[in-house]
C-alpha cells in the first residue's frame, strides 16, 4: 500500500511512540526533525 514511503499515520505514530530498533535511522531522523 506505502510503496515504501511512510504513511500519515505511520509518521504520527513515530512522531508519537518513537521508533523501534529495526527502523531504518536515517529515515526516522528526517521525519522527527521535520
Amino acid at each position: 500500500k506505502n510503496k515504501g514511503y511512510g504513511t500519515k499515520e505511520h509518521i504520527e505514530a513515530l512522531k508519537k511512540y518513537g521508533p523501534c530498533p529495526i527502523h531504518r535511522k536515517t529515515f526516522i531522523e528526517k521525519i522527527l526533525k521535520g
